[in-house]
């Protein structure tokens, strides 16, 4: 049970950071089905998403649980594709299985096609006992957050994970992790100049300045700019600056400092098919890479710039040598500086 330390920081929290406040032992105080799969969705809801916009919806019918996008939350100027949206679902699809597997759930999903352009993920889920396995990445689930802050290499990055999600994966996708120089340093390069050359659409200004928050925000989606490691008073004006000026061609040194001198590795997801089941399985294998890594005190912090803005891709695609569709790009390192958690929407708000 949750003890009274644990209770009384639960309860300091703002409401919109109360997801992450969750009781393991909880579960099994919960007799009816129906509630169980509902528990299991607030690790799902804990997944990260483009922006932090949590572009997803949850239904529990007749004992399966399906992961519905939210076009609603869909960023329609920086992911016109929705390619990022998808990514999401799959990452939320991966802490629910990761929960349902401690749990003592046996789970399948399948990728359907709910309509012409709209996909859903259908889990499947039969609990074979009421036998808790140990922790495993569960409780990692509740320390991962995006951590953009330089990297202190501690020591090498022990990438045995890495191979191993990948080998789990087959031939259809290709995970690459660039710690040598000079592809680390062309690479940077490129997501550099995606980045200001995003930063140039007034469309994608007034989005992103939509989604980024002060650091006492009560929105319940967005990014706090304590994550970004702007202080609270200049937090209140960030959102307005984003909106009026390329703040990606302000920072261009700094950010080329981050990425070129203060980054141990840079990951890379690519999969042979560009469509959306693809999309899913790339944010699924991401959250596994993301935990996989936490357990190992590695952070990673996603920079999407460089897959979705104009043929950046394709330069990446040259530089890594490959036919692969890159789908999926983020900073991988030890870093010491410990960040906060963003908010999250509960369970309830996003259980159709």
């Amino acid at each position: 049970m949750r003890t009274s330390h644990n209770n009384a920081k639960i309860g300091r929290m703002r409401d919109n950071y109360k997801a992450w406040g969750i009781d393991l032992g909880d579960f099994e105080q919960l007799e009816d089905d129906s509630k169980r799969l509902g528990f299991l969705l607030r690790f799902a809801v804990l997944a990260p998403s483009s922006h932090n916009s949590q572009p997803w919806q949850f239904l529990i019918k007749d004992g399966d649980i399906i992961i519905k996008p939210d076009f609603s939350r869909a960023l329609k100027s920086s992911d016109a594709n929705n390619r990022q949206l998808y990514i999401s679902l799959g990452c939320a699809l991966a802490n629910l299985l990761v929960a349902a597997e401690y749990y003592n759930y046996q789970t399948s999903f399948n990728i359907e096609k709910a309509s012409s352009e709209n996909y859903q993920i259908i889990i499947k889920l039969k609990r074979e006992n009421s036998e808790e396995k140990p922790d495993k990445l569960i409780k990692l689930i509740t320390e991962r957050v995006t951590n953009r802050n330089k990297h202190t290499k501690i020591e090498e990055i022990d990438s045995s994970f890495i191979r191993e999600i990948a080998e789990k994966y087959g031939p259809n996708f290709k995970l690459e992790l660039v710690e040598d120089k000079p592809r680390l340093l062309k690479i940077a390069d490129l997501s550099i100049q995606a980045g200001i050359k995003a930063m140039e659409d007034a469309g994608f200004r007034q989005e992103l300045s939509q989604y980024v928050k002060n650091n006492t925000t009560k929105a319940y989606t967005g990014m706090p700019c304590f994550g970004m490691g702007i202080p609270t008073p200049i937090s209140y004006f960030a959102p307005v600056m984003i909106k009026l000026l390329n703040m990606n061609k302000l920072s261009e040194k700094s950010d080329r400092n981050l990425l070129e001198n203060q980054t141990q590795a840079l990951l890379i997801i690519s999969s042979k098919v560009d469509d959306i089941p693809n999309w899913i399985i790339t944010g699924k294998i991401y959250q596994e890479i993301s935990l996989g890594a936490l357990s190992r005190d590695l952070f990673t912090s996603p920079m999407a710039g460089i897959i979705q803005i104009g043929n950046y891709y394709q330069n990446l695609q040259e530089i890594l040598q490959t036919d692969f569709r890159p789908q999926f790009f983020c900073r991988l390192g030890h870093t010491e500086k410990k960040v906060h958690h963003s908010p999250r929407l509960p369970v309830e708000k996003v259980l159709t």
